[in-house]
């Protein structure tokens, strides 16, 4: 998983000395922190800024062209523009206008036995299926960092690219390749690929976009087999630009998602996007322009899904959940460099946080004790900047720097210290009552002096290692998002070595096939929802690794280095994410107009449960609904209970599976030449008690059956003729 990093997010720059007399405020929360600091970027006034607009949309177009931007395309209600940073103000002054966001940062990251371990192997051969499903006649869409094209897990048998589209956002302005309307980077055609016309486009230096792009969709040309979960389906790829000049990484990621897409829909294929790229920070309730841009781009047809990595920071204590009481409690952020700025983001309900004052201290701890503070004051009181130097005497301490929004019901309060010290702790204190979470790379985990040495550390707040899966629209409910468990613990390297993981741990390998990666963040959303919802292969997969990268590691790590010398190993959620969406490739294949719930719903329902998922009743925020069973969830859920005399050739299976109102049984029995008789299909509960029995004529036919009164859960539905159960399947409401 690559994630983003906002380090010094909070760089005020030219702004912060033009507003040091006082306190700027926004007459109105239309927009974040993000887009205030592009307005106030003295150096950037006529630059055009990559923003999303909520509001009327035809409003919105003929505004922004009146203002010197471009508009590009809408999903929904919410439109991608480009707009001089000098105009975004007038922009939001139009009534019609709801909200922007231009969120910021940069990123960060995030085929072998995992086709077997997540059973993708028997779809891939028709066991029990109409046919092997195998990816064709389906776009995979891959957005990442860069790709090595010439792989050859990512060609043809005749040589050709595989790849049909590929788009690098990383690249200069080009009149003959820069796409439109996005109107930035160069993007290639796959016969432009095969014509050497796309040589400037690289994979990061560590090929994490060739390694994922592998698991979802290599074909195991190279050498050894290593295949990938969909080996013929189509590919097209987006390389994110990890630096964009203006920090708008999730706004150009709606444009990568809308961009594959729609040539996925020029090919008339359903299309499958993999993104192990996320942030940590963030509201963690997808209500965010780019999460609800990107759902949006999601549901406007079938065909259509998306699946995320959940994060790598597991065991991180990014988290701090507090519930305010009057008596105030406080967490300290770290800062042992001088001038380092220490930043962190607070988010809450507005009915959570009415009643809650805040208030910021310099604290010495050598010896312990205070030097110098803010006073209380309330969130909701000072939407828009501010900013407060910390006295101790005529010394100054630090800037403490406040940015407070409102939107969708929600405050975010976002606030970076910049130190005169290194020795100072830095006291975020709250007091009042409601609940807030917040989350941070400073925050103090331990390492507390006692209550003799500084009495105030019995109200300390500890941050925590739960709710630090990423954000924005990786808590989307209309994406699924990915943990990791272990694949697998040795391998042969380039040199035909068989590489171990040694470190003992407990008498055994420090990695325990099958166990969760404790790497793999988790949920849940701020708003309390189960994230991830499936887990699949993250820790020690093999997958196709760019030329470079492979001659850098046969120098320096051959033992990374896969038998054949055209693979390697990768290790997080980043590399559990396409197994998902390859699964959901496969599905497209047999179900292409399925909707991205059919999708869901199918892979969570018909989830593989084992002794290390069930040592927390399902679903849970670390495993989700359990572990990827690709097999079942293409089946229908219906594997392992067929009856032993069941004739092969009888078909009888319903669609979807699972269902949420829903579901059609299709049965065809012309095989047994049967001219009369009694046929029916019986439904039953999980206990074996009878739903209904619903009589079947003629030889083949399809039976509608509604929710009706039938819970969530697992049922069974049987066919059974002149008294004989020839077949009972697993039918699965959600």
């Amino acid at each position: 998983m690559k994630k983003i990093i906002t380090s010094t997010l909070l760089a005020l720059v030219a702004f912060a000395a033009a507003n040091a007399q006082g306190t700027l405020t926004i007459q109105s929360s239309k927009y974040p922190f993000s887009v205030y600091k592009k307005i106030h970027d003295a150096a950037a006034q006529n630059d055009l800024i990559s923003l999303l607009v909520k509001g009327n949309v035809e409003s919105v177009a003929a505004t922004v062209a009146a203002l010197g931007g471009v508009y590009k395309y809408s999903t929904g209600d919410i439109s991608s523009v480009r707009i001089p940073a000098n105009k975004i103000n007038e922009l939001a002054a139009k009534p019609f206008v709801q909200r922007m966001d231009g969120c910021e940062g940069k990123i960060q990251n995030l085929n072998d036995t995992a086709i077997f371990t997540n059973d993708v192997y028997l779809v891939q051969h028709g066991v029990g299926l109409p046919q092997s499903y195998n990816g064709e006649g389906v776009c995979i869409g891959i957005i990442d960092e860069g790709i090595d094209f010439n792989h050859k897990d990512l060609r043809d048998l005749k040589g050709n690219t595989r790849i049909k589209w590929l788009w690098d956002q990383r690249l200069p302005l080009d009149t003959n390749y820069t796409p439109q309307p996005y109107g930035y980077g160069q993007n290639f055609t796959n016969t432009q690929i095969d014509n050497l016309e796309a040589g400037n486009v690289v994979d990061h230096e560590y090929s994490h976009g060739t390694h994922v792009t592998g698991i979802a969709a290599g074909n195991g040309v190279a050498v050894n087999n290593y295949r990938g979960v969909a080996p013929k389906a189509d590919i097209v790829f987006v390389a994110v630009n990890e630096n964009t000049s203006d920090n708008n990484f999730l706004t150009t990621l709606v444009d990568a998602v809308q961009y594959v897409f729609s040539k996925a829909d020029s090919m008339h294929e359903p299309c499958a996007i993999n993104i192990s790229l996320g942030t940590y920070f963030g509201s963690h309730d997808a209500l965010d322009l780019q999460a609800q841009a990107i759902g949006n781009l999601i549901a406007a047809k079938t065909g259509r899904f998306i699946s995320v990595a959940a994060g790598n920071e597991g065991n991180a204590p990014i988290h701090l959940h507090t519930d305010v009481t009057p008596d105030s409690s406080f967490t300290w952020f770290g800062g042992y460099t001088t001038n380092q700025a220490l930043y962190f983001e607070l988010w809450s309900d507005s009915a959570d946080i009415a009643n809650i004052e805040w208030m910021v201290a310099a604290d010495q701890t050598t010896p312990y004790n205070t030097r110098g503070e803010t006073s209380f004051s309330h969130v909701t009181s000072s939407l828009g900047y501010d900013s407060e130097t910390i006295f101790s005497g005529g010394n100054p301490l630090g800037l403490v720097e406040t940015y407070v929004d409102y939107s969708f019901g929600r405050y975010s309060f976002i606030c970076q210290i910049t130190p005169d010290s290194a020795n100072y702790r830095w006291r975020f204190m709250t007091r009042g009552t409601g609940k807030f979470d917040a989350w941070s790379n400073d925050l103090v985990p331990g390492a507390l002096p006692d209550s003799v040495t500084f009495p105030l550390v019995t109200k300390y707040k500890l941050p925590d290692t739960d709710q630090n899966i990423c954000t924005s629209f990786t808590c989307s409910p209309k994406v699924i998002t990915v943990g990791s468990y272990a694949n697998r613990n040795h391998y042969a390297d380039v040199n035909d070595v068989q590489e171990w993981d040694t470190m003992p741990v407990n008498g055994g390998n420090k990695i325990t096939v099958g166990s969760l990666s404790g790497f793999s963040s988790h949920g849940p959303t701020r708003d309390g929802r189960i994230k991830p919802e499936i887990t699949a292969t993250g820790e020690w997969v093999l997958s196709c690794a760019a030329t470079y990268d492979l001659n850098s590691l046969y120098l320096i790590a051959p033992n990374d280095v896969a038998a054949g010398g055209q693979h390697k190993r990768g290790t997080g959620t980043s590399m559990a994410s396409p197994e998902v969406a390859g699964t959901a490739a496969l599905y497209f294949q047999k179900n292409p107009t399925a909707s991205y719930q059919e999708v869901k719903d199918a892979i969570m329902g018909c989830s593989r449960t084992d002794q290390f998922t069930n040592a927390s009743p399902l679903p849970n925020n670390h495993w989700g609904y359990g572990k990827l069973d690709a097999y079942k969830a293409i089946k229908g859920c219906a594997v392992g209970i067929d009856e032993a005399y069941m004739p092969a050739n009888v078909f009888f299976e319903n669609y979807p599976n699972p269902f949420t109102d829903q579901t059609t049984i299709h049965y065809d029995l012309s095989s047994l030449k049967r001219q009369n008789g009694n046929a029916i299909i019986s439904i039953s509960d999980a206990v074996g008690r009878k739903v209904h029995d619903i009589a079947i004529t003629g030889q083949e036919g399809n039976i509608v059956v509604n929710k009706n009164g039938m819970g969530s859960g697992v049922y069974f539905y049987s066919l059974i003729l002149d008294g004989k159960i020839i077949r009972t399947n697993k039918l699965m409401v959600m």
